[in-house]
């Protein structure tokens, strides 16, 4: 009988940080970074974390720039 595979978790840091801004979003992946270098972390998991992140912050920045259209709209009396 051949054992069962084993499922693999990605170990992450303990403590995750506030995600609502870039700063954290930033320390998040510096966390990653280091966990990576000191061999707490494969590479391919640390890219997948990576690339949440990555979109974290695109989605964070796309809003930003949405809000700050909307009010330049507002000001300029292009309300929808």
């Amino acid at each position: 009988m051949t054992p069962a595979p084993k499922l693999a978790l990605i170990p992450t840091p303990s403590s995750v940080g506030s995600l609502n801004d870039l700063r954290g979003i930033r320390r998040e992946m510096i966390k990653v970074y280091r966990a990576t270098r000191r061999g707490d972390l494969d590479t391919r998991d640390a890219a997948r974390l990576v690339f949440v992140l990555r979109e974290i912050a695109r989605t964070i920045t796309e809003g930003e720039l949405e809000e700050r259209l909307i009010a330049l709209e507002e000001e300029m009396g292009m309300k929808k």
